[in-house]
């Protein structure tokens, strides 16, 4: 699990530097995979997370760790992934958020996630998470000599914000990446 536990520190640098200067990328697809379209995805049905102020479920058969989850407000990880990275979903809290734009936030993860040297950075259009826009970012790591792609999600909520990280491991297609991530969004609920 300490590959996994290094990926709620690296997301709380995403947007470290939220409101900065413009960084020059304008690689932006309406899904950063390049696929376009809007997402149709069915809700998520596995283990429920709650917290005191969001809730979503989990994929089928992933599991809330509290070991990990400390570092983050809420945290789910597919214990049958045996190929040395268990792909999981993380959630911090991010007061900037609420006070930025999308161009802000763009920007902002944009230069964070190049401090921390992620690769092949990508900005799509926004989803709809439960009735707010929440700014879609790829990336890929290579941590510890661990390669894993990244689909995050930037979402302000009334006088605060949250990004949520799929990490995964990068043998699974981008297309099936998406189809987790947007499963997860479809179950989320916001506690006010």
């Amino acid at each position: 699990m300490r590959t996994v536990a290094a990926l709620a520190l690296s997301s709380s640098l995403l947007l470290a530097g939220c409101g900065g200067s413009d960084s020059g990328d304008d690689d932006k697809s309406s899904r950063p995979d390049g696929s376009g379209g809007t997402s149709t995805a069915q809700a998520a049905t596995g283990e429920k997370q709650t917290t005191e102020a969001f809730s979503f479920s989990a994929p089928e058969g992933w599991e809330h760790n509290d070991e990990v989850a400390s570092a983050a407000l809420a945290f789910a990880y597919d214990p049958q992934d045996d190929d040395g990275f268990a792909d999981n979903i993380n959630v911090i809290e991010d007061k900037t958020l609420a006070k930025a734009d999308a161009d802000d936030i763009e920007r902002g993860a944009t230069a964070s996630l190049k401090s921390v040297n992620a690769e092949d950075i990508k900005v799509g259009d926004p989803i709809t998470i439960a009735g707010a826009d929440a700014v879609t970012i790829t990336s890929v790591f290579n941590m510890n000599g661990n390669k894993y792609a990244v689909v995050q999600y930037a979402v302000p909520h009334g006088d605060t914000g949250y990004v949520i990280t799929f990490s995964y491991s990068p043998d699974r297609p981008r297309a099936e990446q998406f189809q987790i991530a947007e499963s997860v969004a479809a179950s989320w609920q916001w506690a006010s």
